[in-house]
């Protein structure tokens, strides 16, 4: 099997990506800031990637805690301790826990220091924290979550409108987790597909990415504009060509798919077709709300141009136009 590009070196190689080009089109600043730590939505979203595509990295990349999740007073405790040890010992955590206690001025109308010990050593607090420190880069996973991402995982394996696309059966193969760069006008480009369908019966090559959301599978056609999947769309099904055509050259292509599971509705996921989104994502639009949208080839060249300029605080267009930004109906 010809790859574009090794795995391991996907994430370092230098090229324009759909990430990249949807913080261009809402938050060019972003891009010239630490990157944030991943969200709870953002780290299920993963985790179900990960147990459906690649289950032997589940213990490389994510650490199960064994705690409950803290709330409230408890979690900012929490937050605090961990800047400010910078090992887990229960005599040190003791110690500086009643400190944080009083800077943050937390439960602060009680007197009583045998009542603030009892908080102190809540069960999960101090699981927490020594989970804090044993997961190190790891993301961290609490119990609800993972039951939650498992049975969302069971239900896409086994729907009868998805299972096809991670359970391989004899006439077909499943290519997961494809890292692909490619060339498209003179430009370096680079995808990481979920999954790629191969119909070895009926000769067909069917990209697809998977979504995840606490919403029901059908709220995804109105987060589709706020998140650029349009982009995302498009740039993936070029890639996508360009690796069926170097791979699979006697396969039929089929539309770029997306599959959207829902944790909340585990057992509805859906499928939607990309194909009315791929001219839009790569030249840009109009929307029917009158809102104009710009596509990858253009939010490239912003890109670029924010480099060339080393101004991130606002769009190429607020800049340019000397901070006028024109309103549509």
């Amino acid at each position: 099997m010809k790859h574009l590009i090794p795995y391991a070196k996907y994430r370092k190689f230098p090229a324009i990506n759909y990430s990249l080009l949807s913080n261009v089109d809402r938050n060019p600043s972003s891009l010239n800031q630490p990157e944030e730590k991943e969200s709870t939505a953002m780290n299920k979203g993963s985790l179900v990637d990960v147990l459906l595509t690649s289950p032997d990295l589940f213990k490389k990349d994510f650490y199960l805690m064994k705690g409950n999740k803290l709330t409230a007073s408890t979690y900012t405790l929490y937050k605090e301790l961990i800047t400010r040890l910078p090992k887990f010992s229960l005599e040190a955590f003791e110690k500086e826990a009643f400190k944080v206690i009083k800077d943050l001025k937390l439960w602060s109308t009680t007197r009583d220091p045998e009542v603030l010990k009892k908080k102190i050593h809540n069960k999960d607090l101090i699981s927490n924290l020594k989970d804090f420190y044993n997961s190190k880069s790891k993301t961290q996973v609490y119990p609800q979550e993972y039951e939650s991402c498992k049975e969302l995982v069971n239900e896409l394996k086994t729907h009868s409108f998805t299972r096809g696309y991670f359970t391989a059966d004899k006439s077909s193969e499943i290519l997961f987790q494809v890292p692909i760069v490619f060339e498209h006008n003179g430009i370096k480009y680079k995808i990481l597909l979920d999954g790629i369908l191969i119909d070895k019966w009926n000769k067909t090559f069917t990209p697809f990415d998977l979504k995840t959301s606490e919403d029901s599978a059908r709220a995804f056609p109105s987060k589709i504009y706020r998140w650029r999947y349009d982009i995302q769309a498009s740039l993936y099904s070029i890639g996508a060509e360009i690796f069926r055509q170097a791979n699979f050259p006697d396969y039929e292509s089929k539309d770029f798919t997306f599959v959207v599971g829902s944790f909340n509705s585990p057992t509805r996921p859906l499928l939607y077709n990309a194909k009315a989104l791929l001219n839009i994502g790569e030249y840009g639009g109009t929307l029917q709300n009158g809102r104009v949208i710009r596509g990858f080839r253009d939010l490239t060249e912003d890109y670029f141009w924010h480099l060339e300029n080393d101004l991130w605080e606002y769009s190429k267009e607020a800049y340019t136009n000397n901070g006028i930004i024109n309103l549509t109906e």
